[in-house]
């Protein structure tokens, strides 16, 4: 592992932010920079991969919303819990499974739930540099955010970054990818953003159907809370905060600029 550009600080509304960006499939940043903007369609995760947990959030503050703390909504926290502290470290997708069937059936659950994220709320758990990377972007790439969150919370944070379509509720993300390309054979150039095993499992599948001809590349960047988590199995990590992506488009484009 590499990194194209080294940890740097940079402050956020007062507060000193780090970010760097990891090359882990030979990349230089002129090579980044070419896939990127050269990419047809990006599928990005929500929860922490542009911005803290919305779903954490949910659950946290589900006796401030509306819905005061149930016996129902008290064993479901003490079942995952114990879960967690038995040492199952990958609960959360099940978790918020069974959160959203137990307490956001009807549409006031929902859209309380959605409500709860104010413009204020977003701009503060947006990772830094998220609306500058979605901002750079090329207009005619197709943005999708796949996501577990459910679509009232999942809007309040993608209308913002103009991400043109999101699949809520998406607890088989590698299922929605493949679909995906099925319904648009015609694009074939791929940006993978996540964080999680869900991730993980759509990138293998971008992958196998990238060898069979059907689509001509895939990059994929992992966002991780320190260089130390880095994903080897995909092309670029980058901390949770996007300014080291828009720095490298920025300096790309200002050298095309003079030549």
């Amino acid at each position: 592992m590499d990194f194209i550009v080294n940890p740097k600080h940079r402050h956020y509304g007062g507060e000193s932010k780090n970010f760097w960006v990891i090359d882990n499939g030979g990349f230089s940043d002129a090579n980044l920079y070419s896939r990127i903007v050269e990419s047809e369609v990006l599928i990005t995760d929500l929860d922490e991969s542009i911005a803290q947990s919305p779903a954490r959030i949910i659950a946290q503050t589900h006796s401030l919303r509306k819905f005061p703390g149930t016996l129902e909504y008290w064993c479901w926290v003490a079942k995952y819990l114990f879960k967690y502290l038995g040492g199952d470290s990958n609960i959360e997708s099940s978790a918020w499974k069974e959160y959203v069937s137990k307490f956001l059936r009807t549409p006031e659950e929902r859209r309380s739930a959605g409500e709860y994220f104010t413009t204020d709320i977003v701009s503060k758990i947006l990772y830094p540099g998220v609306r500058d990377f979605y901002c750079v972007l090329p207009e005619s790439m197709k943005k999708s955010c796949v996501t577990r969150n459910i679509e009232e919370v999942a809007l309040q944070f993608t209308r913002p970054l103009g991400i043109n379509s999101v699949v809520a509720e998406a607890f088989y993300k590698s299922t929605i990818v493949e679909l995906m390309i099925k319904a648009a054979p015609w694009r074939k150039r791929y940006l993978l953003i996540g964080d999680s095993s869900e991730d993980e499992e759509a990138l293998d599948v971008l992958r196998s159907i990238k060898k069979k001809g059907f689509i001509d590349f895939v990059l994929s960047i992992w966002v991780c809370k320190s260089p130390d988590d880095a994903n080897k199995e995909f092309d670029i990590s980058i901390g949770r905060n996007y300014s080291g992506l828009v720095e490298i488009i920025k300096n790309r484009r200002s050298i095309e600029s003079r030549l």
